[in-house]
């Protein structure tokens, strides 16, 4: 990278009233700044992306400090220059709060937008050999981030916004994707790229594997997902790249009669204790969620549905009880049931009044609480009208017996309650009036019930993988959910305020990035304090471990409080500009600039929680 050009040295500006002293933050920005070093990322991108030898500023650079704002005070890019002057970013950078304008920033995303592919692959390949990260397991997820802003005439070649099934439900905004692989060894994410709004996880799977090999070059990996991985295409290609895959079957390739057919008896018992119960291992060990599997003893295969001339694949099915999921299964009906019952009991009271006056409102009530309360396939009812001269609140002579859900339709026939039926109810508003009779299905109850707490994993993993070192591969997926909740929270990459989806890839980039040093840290951290676990005094003053969030500036210096920072900025990617979708944030004028001496300023130790939240004090 010798041949890379590098950027002028810009003019130090002097004015006539420089304050005798003047307080700066610290914080962890060197440590920031020396992770970003160790992975030369300003390098990466000024080879990629080079710049003219006139410029005050390479984008390697911008980019580097767009990372530090994000890890120390998230701010909005139309602020990034004011966190420049508030922290000692030209001391510790040597990147002046001047140039760190919004217009320097945003062409900068729009400068490192065709290459982002390139940078993300070359930094990930520096992590891996300066940091020893093993890739052998790797996990793969994605999910979504709603925009705010119209944007029409979207950019082609870079994802668009689109409507689609938003993780936060903001069914009204439009979203973008992003798509992570972390590392088994840490969380790291060795692998992030934005995808458009409408696209389906399952259809990006293979070029995420490709990307994959490329940064892992020669060596092999487990790729780890969740249901949307198993399609045939995606087995055939990982497969043919030779790499394996593990993620849970859908109801596509396991049956609810498959599962209830599982004998518990005949499953081993795993070693495993979640990390939500780590701390009833020594006051209540009874109350540990235990997890068994079972090799399936049938072989499986996998068709492809539209070309049948292509062959079959055989795969490895596992079956997985877990008793901590059955128990949230059984809950989870029992209080469906119990509401839906109570909603049931107060229909059958008012059948013929103001409300509920024919069958046809009767039975539109009945599809609203099968729908509303989730019961599917329990509730069972048979409507019809009281005879006239019939006794008041006698049950139905005549009408149809249906499902409660299915009413309208006409399907579902039932004779009425059976004695197992033990959840039912039935009234009439009196002669000539609808009379309603419901219960609750037992057999579809107890079909239901035989399946809580098993579900399956596919694999090709080999039968030198014993059933429960593969269920303890797949239990580690969780570190790259994990990650997504640091990119939505310290790392605040939403909401994002972007005039353009070039930017918006870019900037979901660059946070990547940042993300990839917070991990990095957090990693670090824990391997320097092994054999032990916890550091003292790191949370509210007490033992704890070592994360991103929670990460000790200097040596003997604990964590702050939770809920301080010291520049909350509601819209962390606001940035001017023309049309519905651009920022709210407006540029204000900039104060004249000032070049202190090294004598004339104060260095503040900023005690935080974690990189992105702070609080600052100054002893006078």
């Amino acid at each position: 990278m010798a041949s890379r050009r590098q950027a002028a040295p810009a003019r130090e500006l002097a004015y006539a009233d420089v304050p005798a002293r003047q307080a700066k933050m610290l914080g962890s920005l060197p440590v920031i700044a020396s992770f970003c070093r160790r992975l030369d990322i300003s390098g990466v991108i000024d080879e990629l992306v080079p710049i003219r030898p006139v410029a005050s500023l390479t984008l390697g650079q911008a980019v580097e400090a767009m990372i530090c704002n994000r890890l120390t005070s998230p701010a909005p890019l139309a602020r990034v220059q004011d966190w420049a002057r508030d922290w000692a970013v030209p001391e510790i950078l040597g990147i002046p709060a001047l140039a760190l304008n919004d217009d320097k920033l945003g062409r900068t995303l729009d400068a490192i937008a065709p290459r982002l592919e390139e940078i993300t692959g070359a930094v990930a390949v520096r992590a891996i050999g300066a940091f020893g990260i093993d890739i052998s397991q790797l996990h793969w997820d994605m999910t979504s981030f709603s925009l705010h802003g119209a944007y029409p005439g979207a950019d082609e070649d870079y994802p668009a916004p689109a409507y689609g099934h938003p993780k936060d439900r903001r069914t009204d905004l439009l979203q973008i994707q992003a798509g992570i692989a972390a590392a088994g060894d840490g969380g790291i994410p060795v692998y992030a790229r934005a995808y458009s709004g409408g696209a389906a996880e399952i259809s990006q799977v293979t070029g995420t594997m490709n990307a994959l090999k490329k940064i892992a070059g020669a060596k092999k990996f487990l790729l780890v997902g969740d249901s949307k991985l198993i399609s045939y295409d995606n087995v055939a290609a990982i497969g043919g790249a030779g790499c394996t895959f593990l993620a849970p079957a859908s109801k596509l390739y396991v049956t609810a009669a498959e599962l209830a057919a599982c004998d518990l008896g005949k499953a081993t018992e795993v070693s495993y204790v979640a990390g939500r119960d780590q701390h009833k291992k020594n006051t209540s060990p009874g109350q540990l969620g235990r997890w068994y599997v079972l090799d399936d003893d049938q072989p499986f295969w996998i068709r492809n549905s539209t070309r049948k001339s292509d062959p079959p694949i055989q795969l490895r099915r596992i079956f997985v009880h877990s008793t901590a999921r059955a128990d949230a299964a059984l809950t989870s009906r029992t209080r469906k049931l119990t509401r839906a019952k109570d909603d049931l009991r107060r229909l059958v009271s008012g059948p013929g009044g103001r409300f509920y006056p024919g069958e046809q409102e009767v039975a539109s009530r009945l599809q609203q609480i099968a729908r509303d309360r989730k019961i599917g396939p329990y509730p069972r009812c048979t409507l019809g009208t009281t005879p006239p001269g019939g006794p008041e609140g006698s049950r139905t002579g005549q009408g149809s017996d249906q499902t409660a859900g299915a009413q309208a339709a006409g399907t579902g026939q039932a004779s009425g309650p059976g004695p197992a039926d033990t959840w039912q109810g039935t009234g009439s508003g009196g002669p000539g009036k609808p009379a309603l009779t419901w219960w609750f299905d037992q057999a579809a109850i107890d079909a239901e019930a035989a399946t809580d707490g098993w579900y399956a994993l596919l694999t090709n993993l080999d039968a030198t993988q014993t059933a429960a070192r593969i269920l303890l591969r797949y239990k580690a997926q969780e570190a790259v959910e994990r990650r997504y909740g640091n990119l939505k929270g310290p790392l605040a990459v939403a909401p994002i305020f972007l005039n353009s989806n070039r930017r918006i890839a870019a900037l979901i980039t660059v946070i990547s990035l940042a993300l990839l040093v917070f991990c990095l840290i957090e990693r670090e951290a824990r391997r320097n304090l092994a054999p032990e676990t916890k550091l003292d005094g790191l949370y509210n003053r007490q033992p704890a471990r070592p994360t991103g969030r929670l990460h000790p500036d200097r040596p003997g210096q604990p964590a702050a409080d939770p809920g301080h920072r010291d520049q909350p900025g509601p819209d962390p990617q606001a940035q001017p500009g023309p049309g519905p979708a651009a920022g709210t944030a407006r540029r204000r004028p900039d104060p004249p600039a000032i070049t202190p001496s090294p004598a004339d300023v104060i260095y503040v130790h900023v005690r935080i929680t974690g990189l992105g939240h702070a609080r600052c004090g100054l002893d006078r």
